[in-house]
């Protein structure tokens, strides 16, 4: 059993912080989870950051697209931004958490009990869809490692 994390996203709005990926990380190894990071062309060097963080992690190697499906399809579960490689997940069947900010969850998560699309609450800004954002970044940055694993535990379980 194999937690998968993708903490990467082209549009820096879209991503949740690198810091807070990486403390999911180390609450997965301290609760004797192996993690398995994920990542494409141009993302090595930040993911081998977050992975050399975090105890029992290991990067994946470089794949194709292919590959990439079958490692996912390999986890227990997922968590990770509202990317590409989150469509492979939910397309191979394995359970997802996804982090939404400024995209709308319902228009691009399959939903149901396996697919938990979580945001913060209560900002009226949530879905605007800008690649920048004008204030804080409070719709990425207001989701907690906390409230993520709290989330990923019920997939777990």
């Amino acid at each position: 059993n194999v937690m998968g994390l993708i903490p990467t996203h082209r549009r820096v709005s879209r991503k949740w912080g690198g810091d807070s990926f990486a403390q999911l990380g180390k609450m997965c190894g301290e609760n004797g989870i192996p993690v398995w990071w994920f990542w494409g062309p141009g993302e090595e060097p930040e993911v081998a950051r977050l992975a050399d963080r975090t105890p029992k992690s290991h990067m994946i190697p470089k794949t194709s697209l292919r590959e990439m499906a079958a490692l996912l399809a390999h986890c227990r579960l997922v968590v990770t931004n509202d990317n590409g490689p989150m469509h492979l997940a939910e397309g191979v069947g394995t359970p997802t958490v996804t982090l939404y900010g400024p995209t709308e969850p319902t228009a691009w998560n399959l939903g149901g009990p396996s697919h938990i699309a979580l945001t913060a609450s209560g900002l009226s800004c949530l879905g605007c869809n800008l690649n920048l954002c004008p204030f804080g970044h409070e719709c990425m940055e207001h989701m907690t490692p906390d409230m993520v694993w709290t989330q990923a535990q019920k997939l777990w379980s």
